[in-house]
């Protein structure tokens, strides 16, 4: 039995769509993987500007006045604020990882919940247990790729780039 292979592609809207409603169910029911995911990129994207900035204010008061006091009160600032930020990151990182861990099974409770709330007849239907497989494969359309699971980290990686 041949397919087409245009009825087997989805289009790009129904794609974002999709991605939309699986970013929703992720968030609906770990929010906090959410939170953590976001805190821990802003930081990360935020360190380097704050290092930049202090390190141009002590390049500005060694170009100007050279007063010592204002020197040194902004060097200990300097090493503060990078020494607090890298904390800040460091357990920002470990709460995310922690989120993380259990990653696997939380993306196959969303399936085996599923099953759980269908009728019998349902689950056992054959059409039941291909969608099954195809959803945990990624291969429902043929440009979509990766799993379910995947979608999540995915977008936050990518909103992490910016």
């Amino acid at each position: 039995m041949k397919t087409n292979k245009k009825e087997d592609k989805i289009s790009a809207r129904q794609a974002l769509h999709l991605n939309w409603r699986a970013l929703k169910l992720w968030y609906g029911r770990y929010p906090g993987a959410a939170l953590s995911i976001a805190l821990c990129a802003g930081v990360s994207a935020f360190t380097p500007y704050a290092t930049i900035y202090l390190s141009a204010q002590i390049i500005n008061k060694l170009a100007g006045a050279r007063n010592p006091q204002v020197l040194f009160r902004l060097a200990l600032i300097t090493v503060l604020s990078i020494g607090a930020l890298a904390l800040l990151q460091a357990a920002l990182t470990r709460w995310k990882n922690c989120h993380e861990a259990g990653h696997y099974y939380k993306s196959t409770r969303f399936f085996s919940d599923k099953m759980l709330d269908m009728d019998f007849c349902s689950v056992d239907d054959p059409h039941t247990h291909d969608l099954r497989a195809q959803a945990c494969n990624g291969k429902i359309g043929e440009e979509r790729s990766g799993t379910f699971c995947s979608i999540w980290i995915s977008c936050f990686e990518l909103l992490s780039g910016f």
